[in-house]
């Protein structure tokens, strides 16, 4: 395909403009692809003004031209005008033909971003490289490159969002008849304190700043928003409607705010960390309680692949009726061990403690988790695996007694016992814009001495995964 004679004519002035100083040039007519290759040399030659020249006379011709926009945006950042190349990019990413054109305009965009301290805007352009991305080889080429922008990047951004049906939504209890072991009688349970089926979604959104960094130490301000949403399937909304329970999805739903302070530093050869937690919790669509977390953590190296971390928390819960307030503290050691095959194994000791106003909640919990993630993958999947025992008690639990229209305390106090396993596959070559999907099937069983909080719980949970 050839242009006219003007064109023809533009050529020639820009062969002549290109051409080293003291060199004639013959008369020559190109056609537009000699002059899309022409704009290319150019680039590869270090000649981003002429190359410019070249790709503006092309655009002119035909502003669709994916080649040319892209020579232009390259110019421009060869050239240090990263606005212009950013904005240029961006208009040949959303009309270019190809994928591979597409690919490379998303990465000049990403690159001007770049240099112009936009590192958020950056990794998205890279994660939109990754939708164009023509071979694995360019998909590795540009994680890598998302990684070390994630690294320069002040804000850090995480979203996690996930569906999973399941057979126990509401926490509610495996029989209509609650049972006190060493009580001479039982109650029925309404609708909603037993097991509710139905699906659960959830949507976490974190954000942090760092505010300063050293080879030492490293200070961040984040911040979190948590919602977790309930549909009740019809065989639960009709078992509430036939106890007239008029209740609905709203009323099984929570959520979260919170905002944080962070620091961590250098301390013998491991790290200390300490952090401030404030935030609100919400159930049922009203505010439940308000908050605050303080926590200290240390991770020490023990040599061989293995890390020893201790963490601790102390937190005062205010709630949002006036009614009860809880202290809780707790504390965990984890012993982690990464295997010469890359296997990561891992086991978990944790206590935490809850002091209450209201007796109900006076309880404390010891849990004991292990863990297991593979270095190969099974398959497409990278698996890890987790189970665990965990022991509640709340010596001073009370239940009501029909005989006396009052609460008497449960003999030898109220004793949870919980047994669980996750199964968690992660599919990284499944990704789309830097996210891959992620199934998580779950199983818990809790026997209690109290038959409101026997439970089964089963679920299959969908999730999105950063891989960067």
């Amino acid at each position: 395909m050839s242009g006219g004679p003007s064109f023809r004519r533009l050529c020639l002035a820009l062969i002549l403009f290109a051409a080293p100083a003291g060199v004639s040039a013959q008369a020559v007519s190109l056609s537009v692809d000699e002059m899309r290759q022409l704009a290319l040399v150019l680039l590869d030659e270090g000649q981003p003004q002429q190359a410019q020249a070249v790709a503006e006379a092309l655009i002119d011709r035909d502003p669709g031209d994916d080649v040319a926009v892209f020579s232009l945006a390259q110019a421009l950042l060869l050239q240090g005008q990263f606005v212009a190349a950013r904005r240029i990019a961006a208009q040949g990413f959303r009309q270019g033909k190809s994928d591979e054109m597409r690919y490379r305009i998303a990465r000049i965009a990403a690159l001007a971003a770049a240099n112009e301290g936009r590192f958020t805007l950056s990794q998205f352009w890279l994660r939109r490289a990754l939708t164009a991305a023509p071979a694995p080889a360019d998909r590795q080429r540009t994680m890598a490159d998302a990684q070390a922008v994630r690294s320069q990047n002040p804000w850090r951004s995480d979203v996690a969002l996930s569906f999973a049906p399941s057979n126990n939504v509401n926490g509610g209890a495996r029989s209509a008849i609650n049972t006190v072991d060493g009580l001479p009688y039982a109650l029925q349970l309404s609708a909603d304190a037993q097991a509710l089926s139905g699906w659960i979604g959830t949507l976490d959104l974190r954000t942090s700043y760092r505010l300063s960094e050293t080879a030492r130490s490293r200070s961040e301000l984040g911040a979190r928003a948590y919602v977790k949403a309930v549909w009740l399937s019809p065989e639960a909304r009709q078992a509430l409607a036939d106890d007239n329970r008029d209740l609905g999805n709203g009323d099984f739903g929570s959520a979260l705010v919170e905002v944080s302070l962070r620091h961590d530093r250098v301390a013998g050869q491991g790290t200390l960390g300490f952090g401030a937690v404030l935030g609100r919790s919400f159930y049922a669509e009203e505010a439940n309680f308000d908050f605050l977390r303080l926590n200290v953590d240390h991770a020490r190296p023990l040599g061989s692949g293995s890390v020893l971390r201790l963490s601790g928390y102390a937190e005062q819960q205010w709630d949002a009726q006036d009614r009860d307030d809880d202290q809780r503290l707790g504390a965990s050691a984890s012993l982690e061990y990464a295997r010469p095959g890359g296997d990561r194994v891992s086991a978990t000791l944790s206590f935490g403690a809850v002091v209450s106003d209201n007796v109900q909640n006076t309880s404390t919990t010891l849990t004991l988790q292990a863990g297991y993630a593979f270095g190969e993958r099974i398959g497409p999947a990278q698996v890890s695996l987790t189970v665990g025992a965990q022991q509640s008690l709340y010596p001073d639990y009370t239940v009501f007694n029909p005989f006396i229209f009052g609460f008497v305390r449960v003999p030898g106090g109220r004793q949870d016992d919980r047994v669980f396993a996750d199964i968690d596959l992660f599919f990284p070559d499944y990704s789309y814009a830097g996210f891959a999907p992620v199934v998580t099937l779950s199983a818990g069983a809790t026997d209690s001495n109290v038959g409101r909080f026997d439970q089964q719980d089963l679920s299959v949970n969908f999730a999105i995964r950063s891989v960067f």
